[in-house]
């Protein structure tokens, strides 16, 4: 279901909604700007508790709406609690609602009950405003007792309510189990009891980032430890976090591999586009042999979102995903006894100067309490965590250890840096950097997929076996105007049909998505009536996996990428299809994804790495000490689409491509349709190279000096030594000069009946998977020049 259905059925019920344009600013480490700005902001014009209802309806009724959403409703005293409990009842059934704004109204303690109530079900909303609600101790004891449950919700906002010391005390025993709330506001007129009460909390809570209230004058102290408070908690989820850098602990890695193929011209890389949310270009150039690209889907975007990981990037995802995991599924790990620590003022005063003595290493922004000063600037005092932080404090060793000494003779222990989270000096050489900041936890559940867009001419299907795999999701695009069209139905159809049996063929298992596109252009029902029949007949007993678009009743799934129509549903349906694959959950080690990231991490200066090579980096850089384990990660990362590695013979497992785009590219310098991807003859002819690129498109062979112009002299023996033992050339031993033919590239077509010994393979009622003739030329040519060499050259 699209967002603009869901406004569709908001206007029918007499509410005015508009969609607010995202503004592409602020941290980018900032969770809650990271999190509102990746969805679609709704406006609620004239909010009152008849608009809410409107909402609400539209959000129970569209349960499938596949937009996440923020609604805002703030305004001035229009809603009431009944209007909160129209909220309360979507919320308990849509899980497309992340953020809500209720601001400024009157929702009193009945309606922060009926809000709690929802939150006590519902663990998708992430961000919640009532501030200038009235809302009384009584309510926020409501909304506390669903924060010790809920493991959803980031941001909660209860500022200029009427909140007192009992209030405060609610929210703190909230926050002694709480393990998913980053942000509170609670800015008002609280006591000083009620904020020693939060500063107890705090002594339990360790994952809090930032509270926002107003310190009474007079009360400084209770600020400074506050922080103190939330600079340590910084500091031990950095250090949770490094720990779990360095464990093995295991969760799923959620990755998979989603490969489009069809027909050239059918739309399959305006497909791919479209669902990163990029602009429609009509005349977009056909992919030459393959493209690779990397994304991210999360529950919180319409789009998935293009991605490019820089060197330590997968390790801190996965960190971050077990970190978030243990939150949300409650962590195991027993809560520190108040009891042992000390007073707070003792604490506060160590902590600040240990703070002080790494300087910002210990302040982080990130973690700084927000102190707000109130109307009255006498009434209450704002907090600076710099200006707060004594001067700093001598350092020296005593009996060994090291020590920070005060000025006033006092004497703490200073933390090793080992402790708040240095990177060691090998990763260090390999440049890798893992940073934590607050916001990674958000995404960290996201999906990410690594696409791979064929090119459809049909010269590149010989080198496509080598990057086929069997697990993964297919996406086979088609033009549905040439399926429409009787003079094109039959060409089209044979594509299909090709792809379908080739997808069979390497991958058996794998669910095949068949994506129709155009739709716009089949403007009747009797038209699309018709191809789905086509396409129904071709694929019904013969293909099982092909996967059903059930709200259209048809076998493939109808889109345009000129008007995104259709896209947002094909998302919605790959993403379930993705979620169905067992591989996708399967455990994963930590330890893989740092060894994963240490041989990226060579892709800056290396395009391909030798099976002993990887084997010390796992042994020296990542304790995996054992080949086994070795070679069952390469096969994980090889199927989901991080690097390639071909096992077929010895020599090309002694071979590791860690960048698969270098690898298509280079095939496809030799590999590819000249009339739509030709080179450029001046350039060959001013390289002394015109004989040798006639003889390319000609005869199809190609000379030795060609091969090293075309790869710029990079790796060309392997090269050459991959593409003769995967078949996709073979050694011309007919010339004086050293030659390769290229059999993909071979169009002229035998003339007569042939005569002498022969064999003749005849397909034509059934299925010749691609590249088997390729290779069967080059292993009779290998064949014959073997021959020839034990006859003396006959």
């Amino acid at each position: 279901m699209s967002y603009a259905q869901f406004e569709q059925v908001v206007r029918s019920q007499g509410a005015k909604i508009k969609y607010v344009q995202k503004k592409e600013s602020g941290n980018e480490n900032d969770s809650i700007h990271n999190l509102l700005k990746r969805l679609i902001h709704v406006k609620v014009k004239s909010p009152s508790d008849k608009a809410a209802k409107a909402v609400s309806e539209g959000l129970v009724k569209l349960p499938n709406l596949r937009s996440s959403l923020f609604i805002d409703c703030s305004g001035h005293k229009t809603i009431s609690a009944k209007g909160a409990q129209y909220f309360s009842d979507a919320l308990k059934s849509t899980s497309r609602l992340l953020a809500l704004s209720l601001s400024g109204h009157n929702l009193g303690s009945d309606g922060a009950w009926n809000l709690a109530s929802a939150l006590k079900k519902n663990n998708t909303l992430t961000y919640l405003d009532v501030s200038r609600n009235g809302i009384s101790d009584e309510g926020a004891g409501h909304l506390a007792d669903a924060l010790k449950t809920n493991r959803g919700l980031v941001h909660l906002n209860m500022s200029d309510n009427d909140l007192q010391r009992l209030g405060a005390e609610y929210m703190a025993e909230a926050l002694e189990e709480n393990e998913t709330l980053f942000y509170l506001e609670i800015l008002g007129k609280i006591e000083a009891e009620g904020i020693r009460r939060l500063v107890s909390a705090l002594e339990t809570n360790t994952t809090l980032a930032s509270l926002t209230l107003t310190i009474p004058f007079g009360n400084e102290e209770l600020g400074s430890t506050l922080n103190v408070l939330l600079a340590q908690n910084a500091l031990k989820r950095k250090e949770k976090f490094d720990e779990t850098l360095l464990s093995d602990e295991t969760t799923s890695w959620s990755r998979s591999r989603v490969m489009f193929v069809g027909q050239g011209r059918a739309g399959k890389s305006a497909t791919v586009r479209s669902l990163l949310g990029q602009e429609f270009v009509e005349n977009l150039d056909s992919t030459v042999g393959a493209f690779v690209s990397e994304s991210e889907s999360t529950d919180r975007d319409v789009k998935w979102e293009a991605t490019s990981k820089a060197p330590g990037d997968h390790a801190t995802k996965f960190a971050a995903r077990i970190l978030a995991d243990k939150a949300k599924n409650g962590s195991n790990e027993p809560r520190k006894n108040k009891s042992k620590r000390k007073t707070l003022v003792e604490f506060g005063r160590s902590i600040r100067n240990l703070a002080a003595s790494f300087g910002t290493r210990a302040a982080n922004p990130d973690a700084v309490i927000e102190i707000n000063a109130g109307d009255n600037a006498e009434e209450a005092i704002e907090v600076d965590p710099a200006a707060d932080a004594a001067p700093a404090p001598r350092r020296r060793e005593i009996n060994g250890v090291r020590v920070v000494e005060e000025e006033n003779g006092e004497i703490w222990q200073e933390f090793q840096p080992e402790e708040i989270g240095t990177v060691p000096a090998e990763e260090e050489e390999q440049e890798i950097v893992r940073e934590y900041h607050e916001g990674m936890l958000n995404d960290a559940d996201s999906l990410m997929l690594s696409l791979w867009d064929f090119g459809g001419q049909e010269v590149f299907y010989s080198m496509h076996h080598i990057f086929l795999t069997k697990s993964g999701v297919y996406v086979l695009v088609c033009d549905l105007r040439k399926l429409r069209n009787e003079n094109s139905r039959d060409e089209a159809v044979r594509y299909l049909s090709f792809w379908l049996n080739s997808i069979k063929l390497h991958a058996k298992d794998a669910p095949v998505i068949i994506a129709g596109t155009f739709s716009s252009e089949i403007e009747a029902e009797k038209e699309m009536n018709t191809i789905n029949s086509v396409v129904s007949n071709l694929v019904k007993g013969s293909f099982p996996n092909v996967v059903l678009d059930k709200q259209n009743g048809t076998c493939f799934f109808p889109i345009d990428n000129s008007d995104l129509d259709g896209v947002l549903e094909l998302r919605t349906s790959l993403e379930k299809v993705i979620y169905q694959d067992r591989a996708v959950n399967q455990q994963v080690s930590m330890k893989w994804m740092v060894f994963l990231d240490e041989i990226l991490s060579h892709r800056s200066k290396h395009s391909y790495l030798e099976l002993q090579t990887v084997y010390e980096i796992a042994k020296e850089k990542c304790n995996i000490e054992k080949a086994g384990v070795v070679d069952q990660a390469l096969q994980l990362f090889h199927d989901r689409g991080m690097i390639v590695h071909l096992t077929a013979t010895e020599t090309l497992r002694n071979i590791i491509i860690i960048k698969p785009q270098w690898l298509i590219d280079q095939l496809s310098k030799v590999i590819r349709d000249e009339t739509l991807h030709g080179y450029d003859q001046a350039e060959f002819e001013n390289a002394g190279l015109k004989n040798d690129l006639r003889l390319m498109y000609d005869d199809s062979l190609a000379s030795a000096e060609f091969l090293s112009y075309v790869w710029e002299m990079d790796q060309v023996d392997f090269l050459i030594d991959l593409m003769q033992k995967t078949m996709l050339l073979s050694v011309w031993t007919y010339s004086e000069e050293k030659q390769y033919l290229i059999p993909s590239l071979l169009k002229k077509k035998y003339e007569g009946e042939p005569t002498g010994l022969r064999c003749k393979f005849d397909f034509s009622d059934s299925f010749l998977p691609n590249g088997v003739f390729q290779r069967l030329i080059c292993i009779s040519i290998a064949h014959c020049a073997e021959y020839s060499m034990k006859n003396g050259g006959i």
